[in-house]
């Protein structure tokens, strides 16, 4: 996990200077970096709360635990407090209203945060539950707007609405079973706990096949994706 910063950041934040081989990375004139954290485990979406503790999801278990809490105590750019906790793994994590909401496969949960505990103190809460996982892009990103809404992604079990999935040469499906409860947007309450996808979601967008990223802009009050590219290599004769 890395932490960026300009040269004019750099020059007002006395105590952060670049590693000296940026961590590894190769970064243009008047850049540089330092390794945050290293070896957390299987790191997937990071949430930074005002108070700059930053809060990370594990796609699969460390140690048993899911979820990753990291604080810069004397702000040299390198986390001195790494904490474990939460029970779950999965992809998507965000802070809204001093929660933490963060993603397994199937549900969202939140945990109220503290400005004195580097780890939430109290229980998660089950916000939204049956969510669709059929393991192919399964991971449950969101975003959140300043209505109150929440915005998951449910991305579509398949590549192409084939009748056989994944088989060379399956005709497409017209209309796409799958659209019905996956390959795209849902959004929910942001506060209100025991939603479930089908009952209490709004199907916000359709057609998208599974948004690894998503973000609202606040300016123009969208909500953005990015799909994975999908390569296809054809050899001729």
């Amino acid at each position: 996990m890395m932490v960026g910063c300009s040269r004019e950041t750099r020059e007002t934040s006395a105590k952060i200077t670049s590693d000296t081989d940026n961590g590894g990375l190769i970064l243009p004139s008047g850049f540089g970096a330092t390794v945050f954290a290293d070896s957390l485990g299987r790191a997937r979406h990071i949430a930074v709360n005002q108070n700059g503790n930053v809060y990370i999801n594990l796609r699969s278990l460390n140690n048993g635990k899911g979820l990753v809490a990291l604080k810069d105590s004397d702000q040299d750019g390198h986390a001195d407090e790494i904490a474990y906790f939460g029970d779950a793994a999965g992809t998507g994590i965000g802070i809204f209203e001093n929660y933490l909401y963060y993603s397994t496969d199937s549900s969202i949960y939140r945990i109220s945060l503290s400005q004195d505990d580097l780890v939430p103190p109290g229980e998660s809460e089950l916000m939204i539950y049956d969510l669709l996982n059929k393991r192919q892009h399964a991971a449950k990103t969101f975003t959140f707007d300043e209505e109150g809404y929440i915005y998951v992604n449910v991305g579509a079990p398949a590549n192409a609405c084939m009748e056989q999935t994944r088989t060379q040469g399956s005709p497409g499906m017209d209309p796409c079973p799958l659209l019905e409860n996956s390959g795209g947007i849902w959004r929910f309450q942001a506060n209100i706990p025991g939603q479930s996808q089908m009952g209490n979601g709004y199907r916000y967008s359709t057609g998208i096949r599974n948004a690894v990223a998503i973000s609202y802009n606040t300016n123009s009050k969208n909500v953005y994706v990015l799909q994975p590219v999908i390569r296809v290599l054809v050899v001729g004769e």
